[in-house]
């Protein structure tokens, strides 16, 4: 339905001055830079010149008509904001090639309309620009968005289609079709940005990872300089494109015809490879940019990682951008891919990486040497391996999104020191549930932020609970060592994923076998019963003082044959999941023949995980069975497999699940149906109840522009808007007043001080427990001024309430990550026994019951002999509803229920804080595709 004509408008616009982050960089369809942001004062030429260029076709599809004032108008209207809610344009090399924008129609449903440039259709743009309003109107608590289309125009009614929202469509008189979108959230909006996204980023480093034609720029004739280097692996390694090299001298290197400049050489390139001093590197990016060079792997130091060096990494990533060019580095030691009809090794790394299953992504270039040569000892190499450096552009969950498209990799191993981009790691492995694992390795576990929080879920937040909680997210093992690293990728590319936990150690010496034993029961390995088929059989086969057990010591006596028996036989065992054989080699063993042996028998039996321990096993390449000379490092890669099987299990549920809900929409004007009762599809739009919570924020943001703690009323309402009751309280003034409300309450009560420093009320002697009179509660009030003074402003009283175990639920926003969830043991015990799961919000309750799970007082919660002491879905939900309240009110920054008691029935919040301030971020950017920033 077209809009209405029209009001005259200020001619010089009246779009207002919008932050820098409602502008950012994405990619099209094809793997091209765009930029979108709101539409400016400065547009209106452009967007002129974008109506007038567009052809009578795309006019009248998009206008339903070929009039040009009707297209004129609606660049009128953009700059109304009585009549558009939003709007969003997106640039190309700094032209302006499409514009999108949204238009009032009721409270709570708004029309879209997109126009791309003729030349830019069919690269994505429109459904970038309808992404960027969706997730605009959606954090307004908008409930639908329409859109009229002639029924010829497939091109655009493909873009709703494929959205991933809810879609109604309806013929309105004889050529025009009425498309409703419902805004309510799904876990298949998200598959389908996660899917878009990692598409156009596969496509954009094609021309970094995978190159026709390279050039070196600062390849000079010294052997030791790093370009010489670079394009002598290049050249040693038979790359199979085009290689060139730029040096000053325009001299031949190393076989290779040489220029002066970028701009001078004869062919296209893909890949500039960039070695100069660093005050060099931007005119260098320019050229590349001139050139029309795909990527760049600037391995020049001295930028964001020196001093003064950050402005100077900020322009080369905006030279970049701007141009096209996706950009590695700088501060790196270059890029390998070992496909056979590539061969590219444009690092400087100290041995060439052996073809192999494993992806390596590391910050650090000596980290990444040193997990070649880690690798290479256990007989495995690389697919692919890139250093990110600094990582301004291309980071962690582009190369994760490359590896995941890479047939070649099993297994992909990541060091980083810090994450600033964990929206798109967990976009980036959305693909990879039940295909392919990530191995993590986090440095420098450093608190963030804890000094400047005060409730219990701020002091405890860390960098190092929010990296574990997107590990949880999006399936990521994370380790602690390289050792670990690569141990753990070993088991995970040379054998298939562990069926379960169940694990037997077998062996020819009992002092290992106890110590593999041991770490199996650290790392909740299960000792599995073995069949009395399996039990006689072992007592058939092996010397007669053998012991069988959890550990099957054979003894030294065994030979191979005994020893090859006892294997097969624990691998035929149907209780067993995994067999740890800790052999050594002896005289009448030798460590050949046991690896051969082991592969074989592994062969045999696909459907049991191996490892092997040993002194003497040194891994060989082509081995089915990795070897791990430590028993206890065996026994925790394996655990590390374990728990990445269990997780997959449980995410691969949760995505079938989802992907089995059906996805209708309403009809126009109608309301969307509520989720089915226990369903999960994602965070619901914000909706009028919402208003309540809004307006407190607002109100104690306008008193408080810094921020400030909610008052216990206040917190109620925000909660209450969210589903989360708290036990009853009545406010009281003066010690008179809260005798008198608590003889409005059920005795015992309890009465607590309130007071802008009184936070942890217990610390302070600001709360008094089974109060069984008025006159008790009088007393205890006086005792309170008496001895906190002016500390106490007022009161509060409930009823006391009796349970355990006490658990916290709470949340806190931090830098670059956004909302934090946290669930634990709480009451006095949060801050002395630290045991606590933390997630990014919002938190799907099956993802909820994985924190309980993890915590070691679960036990209490469960009761005795498993019996539950409180509803367990009840208390998951608590924090699903915890989380979308984080997620939906971005100005709460740090919020606390503790304690949250476990009772018979359903879990009760006895205290609750929330303390809000002004958020830097805009939220609804969480919902779009952005590059790294």
């Amino acid at each position: 339905m077209p809009t209405a004509p029209p009001a005259p408008v200020d001619p010089r616009g009246s779009v207002p001055d919008l932050p820098d982050q409602a502008a950012y960089d994405t990619l099209s369809r094809d793997g091209v830079t765009l930029r979108l942001r709101p539409v400016a004062a400065a547009d209106r030429d452009a967007l002129g010149a974008l109506v007038q260029a567009l052809s009578p076709r795309s006019a009248y599809q998009r206008f339903l008509t070929a009039a040009r004032p009707t297209a004129v108008d609606y660049i009128e209207e953009l700059f109304d904001p009585a009549r558009t809610a939003d709007t969003v344009v997106a640039t190309w090399r700094g032209e302006l090639v499409g514009v999108g924008s949204t238009h009032r129609l009721t409270p709570t449903s708004v029309e879209v309309a997109l126009l791309v440039d003729d030349a830019h259709q069919g690269r994505g743009l429109g459904t970038l620009m309808l992404e960027d309003l969706v997730a605009r109107t959606r954090s307004r608590g908008v409930r639908t968005m329409a859109a009229w289309l002639l029924r010829t125009n497939a091109q655009m009614l493909e873009v709703f289609t494929h959205l991933g929202l809810p879609l109604h469509t309806e013929v309105e008189g004889s050529d025009t079709l009425a498309v409703t979108l419902s805004l309510r959230g799904t876990a298949e909006l998200e598959r389908a940005v996660a899917e878009r996204q990692r598409a156009a980023v596969v496509r954009s480093l094609t021309p970094l990872l995978r190159p026709q034609s390279v050039v070196v720029v600062g390849a000079g004739a010294r052997r030791d300089g790093v370009g010489h280097q670079v394009l002598t692996h290049l050249r040693r390694g038979e790359f199979r494109g085009q290689l060139y090299a730029v040096n000053r001298r325009g001299h031949p290197v190393a076989g290779v015809v040489a220029q002066r400049r970028v701009t001078d050489l004869p062919g296209p390139v893909d890949l500039a490879v960039v070695a100069v001093p660093a005050e060099s590197v931007l005119q260098v990016a320019r050229d590349c940019v001139a050139r029309g060079v795909g990527a760049m792997a600037v391995l020049s130091a001295g930028f964001g990682e020196s001093n003064g060096g950050a402005a100077a990494e900020a322009e080369l990533r905006q030279i970049c951008r701007d141009g096209g060019v996706r950009l590695l580095g700088p501060n790196c030691m270059g890029l390998v891919n070992t496909e056979r009809a590539l061969r590219l090794d444009a690092s400087f790394l100290p041995s060439a990486p052996a073809r192999g299953p494993v992806a390596v992504i590391a910050q650090s270039g000596a980290v990444a040497a040193s997990i070649v040569a880690m690798l290479a000892a256990r007989g495995l190499g690389v697919s692919t391996l890139v250093t990110i450096g600094n990582s301004p552009d291309v980071g962690p969950a582009d190369l994760l999104a490359w590896a995941s498209e890479d047939r070649r990799t099993k297994v992909a191993v990541v060091h980083v020191e810090t994450l600033e981009d964990p929206e798109q790691v967990v976009r980036s492995t959305a693909a990879m549930v039940g295909s392919m694992p990530v191995v993590l390795l986090k440095a420098g576990r450093t608190p963030v932020a804890a000094s400047a929080a005060h409730s219990h879920t701020g002091a405890a937040a860390a960098d190092d609970a929010a990296v574990d909680a997107l590990c949880r997210r999006a399936g990521l093992l994370r380790v602690d060592s390289l050792t670990e690293l690569v141990d753990t990728a070993a088991v995970l590319a040379m054998q298939r994923p562990p069926r379960g936990a169940r694990t037997v150690v077998v062996g020819n010496s009992g002092g290992t076998g106890v110590l593999a034993l041991d770490a199996c029961a650290e790392a909740g390995l299960l000792s599995p019963e073995l069949t009395q088929h399996t039990v006689m059989r072992l007592r058939s086969l092996l010397p007669r003082n053998a012991a069988i057990g959890p550990l099957v010591d054979t003894t030294a006596a065994a030979n191979l044959a005994q020893l090859t028996a006892a294997v097969s036989t624990l691998a035929d065992d149907p209780g067993v999941d995994a067999v740890v054989a800790v052999v050594i080699a002896l005289e009448q063993l030798p460590a050949a023949i046991v690896r051969d042996m082991l592969d074989q028998v592994a062969r045999d039996h696909p459907r049991t995980t191996f490892v092997a321990s040993g002194v003497e096993l040194a891994a060989d390449p082509g081995a089915l069975v990795p070897a791990v000379a430590d028993p206890r490092h065996a026994v925790r890669a394996l655990a590390n497999a374990v728990a990445w099987s269990a997780r997959t299990s449980e995410r691969s549920g949760s995505v079938a699940r989802a992907a089995a809900a059906p996805v209708t929409a309403p009809a126009p004007g109608s309301e969307p149906a509520p989720a089915p009762a226990g369903e999960e599809s994602g965070p619901l739009v914000p909706h009028e109840r919402d208003e309540a919570a809004r307006a407190v924020v607002q109100e104690v943001l306008k008193a408080n522009p810094t921020g400030a703690w909610l008052t216990p009323a206040q917190v109620r309402t925000l909660l209450r808007d969210h589903d989360v009751e708290l036990v009853p309280v009545i406010e009281a003034d003066d010690p008179g007043t809260a005798a008198e409300a608590a003889a409005m309450l059920p005795f015992p009560v309890v009465l607590k001080g309130l007071g802008p420093t009184l936070l942890h009320k217990s610390v302070h002697g600001a709360v008094a427990l089974g109060l069984r009179s008025a006159d008790e509660v009088r007393v205890a009030a006086r005792d309170m001024l008496t001895k906190l003074d002016d500390t106490v402003t007022g009161f509060v009283v409930q009823p006391q309430v009796h349970g355990r175990p006490e658990l916290i639920v709470g949340g806190v926003r931090l830098p670059h990550w956004g909302a934090l969830v946290m669930l634990g043991r709480g009451g006095v015990d949060t801050e002395v026994d630290p045991d606590r799961a933390w997630a990014l919000a919002p938190v799907p309750e099956p993802e909820a019951a994985v924190m309980l799970r993890s915590l070691r007082c679960a036990g209490a919660v469960r009761g005795p002999h498993g019996q539950s002491a409180a509803d367990p879905h009840a208390l998951t939900r608590l924090v699903h509803q915890v989380s979308e309240l984080m997620d939906q009110v971005p100005e709460v920054v740090e919020l606390d229920l503790n304690p949250v008691i476990v009772g018979d029935q359903h879990p009760l919040v006895v205290d609750a804080r929330v303390r809000v301030a002004p958020t830097p971020d805009l939220p609804w950017r969480a919902g779009v595709r952005r590059l790294r920033e």
